[in-house]
């Protein structure tokens, strides 16, 4: 019995200090039971398995929510990162005029859109579904 209770500890522990190391930015305390999402490849996977999330900057971080502002998921401080730099990127250039049309895009690559290709596919999803009404 003191042997599950003591395996019980140093997981709750463990499990605590690898919260604090991957999500420190945080202004305030995270929900326990959201994933955190650490890099790119596991945001990509959690979106293709959410479609309806989105990534909102709020708390010092970012979280993904649904179309009804329930959160799913917490960014990691490096998967944060890696966001504000696309959005510091995105921002210069919309700020000197230099964002590609959305077929010449080579910003995003496929990957996370930027914000014209993103308002693009948005307003071709719009105008198709406008169509088969």
């Amino acid at each position: 019995m003191l042997f599950h209770i003591s395996l019980l500890a140093i997981t709750c522990l463990t499990l605590t200090h690898t919260l604090a190391m991957t999500t420190p930015r945080y202004k305030g305390p995270l929900p326990e039971f959201l994933p955190i999402l650490k890099n790119y490849d596991e945001a990509r996977e959690f979106q293709i398995a959410n479609l309806d999330a989105c990534m909102w900057p709020e708390n010092g971080g970012h979280y993904f929510k649904d179309m009804d502002n329930k959160l799913l998921a917490v960014a990691s401080d490096e998967l944060c990162e890696y966001v504000d730099r696309g959005n510091a990127e995105i921002d210069a250039m919309i700020a000197a005029g230099e964002l590609p049309e959305p077929e010449e895009c080579d910003v995003c690559e496929g990957k996370i859109p930027c914000r014209k290709c993103f308002e693009a596919a948005s307003k071709q999803h719009l105008e198709n579904d406008h169509k088969e009404l």
